[in-house]
């Protein structure tokens, strides 16, 4: 019997970044203008690179 394969569902950091800056503004935690903090500090308080952070805001 052939084994059935599904497609492996791939998330990258960078989306998953935004998906944690869309889910606090959703929230009403973060409005528009407010100012997010520096990307050396914020990067690894969410254990992500900058590079990954800096692609998330550019998506935004």
């Amino acid at each position: 019997m052939p084994v059935e394969w599904q497609p492996v569902q791939q998330s990258r950091t960078h989306e998953l970044v935004l998906r944690s800056i869309e889910e606090r503004v959703f929230a009403g935690e973060l409005r528009a203008g407010d100012r997010l903090p520096p990307e050396r500090e914020l990067a690894p308080v969410l254990g992500v690179s900058r590079s990954a952070l800096r692609e998330a805001l550019r998506v935004l």
